[in-house]
């Protein structure tokens, strides 16, 4: 529970990759980012966020330009 006048706090997930977005492979099922919450609205935010790119056995890998976060792993 969050104390009064704190706003909830949401993360985003935007899941679809391409060789656009640098990936080896497309697919609408292997998570491209994850969009954190902005630190004064609570909102997820696409300029708090991790990108990532997949290679053709799935296995994600997070932008080198993002922050230190831990890679989420892929479960089938």
């Amino acid at each position: 529970m969050q104390p009064d006048g704190t706003p909830s706090q949401v993360t985003g997930y935007v899941y679809g990759i391409s060789p656009a977005t640098g990936s080896t492979i497309t697919s609408n099922d292997i998570l491209a980012e994850t969009r954190y919450p902005d630190p004064v609205t609570g909102v997820a935010a696409a300029s708090e966020r991790d990108t990532y790119t997949s290679n053709a056995l799935g296995k994600l890998r997070r932008s080198p330009t993002a922050p230190a976060r831990p890679t989420p792993t892929r479960t089938t």
